[in-house]
């Protein structure tokens, strides 16, 4: 037997700096697709909560965003 598992957007912001901020864009479409979850990547190396569901996330953790 399989569960079907509804499919929910996130939002993803892919950045080049080492301190990254999310775009007024990314926010937009956060709300506007109902997100649950945001990550922005980034080269560095440290990851960290940016808002409540939202995450900075180096890009060797490109994988932590499906689970």
């Amino acid at each position: 037997m399989f569960i079907e598992r509804k499919k929910v957007p996130i939002a993803v912001e892919i950045k080049y700096s080492l301190s990254p901020q999310a775009a007024k864009g990314f926010w937009t479409s956060y709300r506007d697709l109902g997100c649950r979850k945001g990550f922005i990547v980034y080269p560095g190396s440290e990851a960290y909560p940016l808002e409540k569901d939202v995450f900075v996330l180096p890009l060797e953790n490109i994988t932590d965003m499906v689970k």
